[in-house]
Parts: structure tokens; sequence; C-alpha cells
């Protein structure tokens, strides 16, 4: 069985970029033309929307395995926080002390 072939995405409605399959593209593989605010490179997982990201089987180029998804998973929450510590609207805690 290889559920994540074909993508669930067409309830964006084309507001996101895509490959011509339908998986979204992130990262790197945004073409500049595709970006919402053009001259901000995406971060990895990240779609052509800032601060929104995409894992697992919807996204291009991925290894459409489970384990994978999990592991980017994990990743997005990390890159979530350094968009919001980018747009200001996060403080990375440097001293490691709590509030």
């Amino acid at each position: 069985m290889f559920i994540g072939a074909t993508p669930c995405t067409e309830w964006l409605d084309g507001q996101l970029a895509a490959d011509d399959h339908g998986f979204l593209l992130t990262g790197d593989d945004v073409p500049p033309s595709a970006l919402d605010h053009p001259g901000q490179q995406p971060l990895p997982l990240e779609t052509s929307r800032p601060g929104v990201f995409c894992v697992g089987d919807a996204r291009s180029r991925s290894i459409k395995r489970v384990a994978t998804a999990i592991g980017e998973g994990s990743m997005a929450v990390r890159l979530v926080f350094d968009r919001l510590e980018a747009m200001g609207l996060a403080i990375a805690d440097l001293d490691g002390a709590d509030p």
C-alpha cells in the first residue's frame, strides 16, 4: 500500500506553490516567482507562504515514509520558532534561565 502517492492538497486551491503533481514545494524548491514575499528565502520545510510549513507525504520530494514524516514534524517545530523569531514575534532564551 502506498497511501502518500497522491497528495490531498486540492483544498488549498493554489494558495501555496506546488509541483506538477500537486505536492507542495518547500525550502529551496520554491521558485522565487512563487514566493508570497519575494526576496525572503523560505526555511527548509517552509512553503511559499512564510510561517506555513509542510511535512510528510504532501511535500514535494519527500521520502514518503512515516518515520521521515515524524522527523520532519519534529524539525518543523524548531523551524516555526526560527520563523517567529525572525519576524520579531519570539525571543530566544539565550541564558537558559526560566522566567
